[in-house]
C-alpha cells in the first residue's frame, strides 16, 4: 500500500471513528487564580454535540479527534520526551472518555515546552489558557 492510500484510509477511519468525552480546564491569567470549565463532546459520523464552553465549538473539536491529534497527544504523553523546562502558566485540563474503542484519559499542563505545545494541538478542543 502506497503512503498515499494509506494516509486515505487512515483518514476514513478517522472520520468514521465516533468520541465521547469529558472536558474539564482550569483556565485564567497567568497571575490570577484560574476557574475550572467543563464540557462533554460527542463526535459520530454525522453528527457533534457539545455542552459548556464547546457548545458553539463542537465541529471544530470533533475535527481535532478526527484528524488523530488527541491520540497523538496522548502517545506523546506516555513517551520519553526532551523539554524545555519554560513554565507557560497554571492552566491545566482533563480530558477522560472513549474514541472508539480507545479509553482517554488525558492531563494537559502547561508547565514547561512540551505540555504548552501539547496545549497548543489541542486548542480548538480546549480553548485558549487565559480566558
Amino acid at each position: 500500500m502506497n503512503w498515499l492510500a494509506a494516509a486515505l484510509l487512515a483518514v476514513n477511519l478517522s472520520a468514521a471513528t465516533p468520541a465521547r468525552l469529558n472536558i474539564a480546564v482550569d483556565v485564567g491569567t497567568q497571575a490570577g487564580p484560574t476557574h475550572t470549565e467543563q464540557a462533554t463532546l460527542t463526535c459520530s459520523r454525522d453528527h457533534t454535540h457539545a455542552t459548556g464552553f464547546l457548545r458553539a465549538q463542537s465541529k471544530k473539536a470533533c475535527q481535532v479527534i478526527r484528524r488523530g491529534t488527541l491520540q497523538r497527544v496522548a502517545r506523546a504523553q506516555a513517551s520519553q520526551r526532551l523539554c524545555s523546562q519554560i513554565y507557560s502558566g497554571p492552566q491545566q485540563a482533563r480530558i477522560t472518555g472513549t474514541v472508539g474503542s480507545e479509553r482517554i484519559n488525558l492531563t494537559i499542563t502547561r508547565t514547561d515546552s512540551c505540555r504548552t505545545a501539547d496545549w497548543n494541538r489541542l486548542e480548538a478542543l480546549l480553548g485558549p489558557p487565559e480566558r
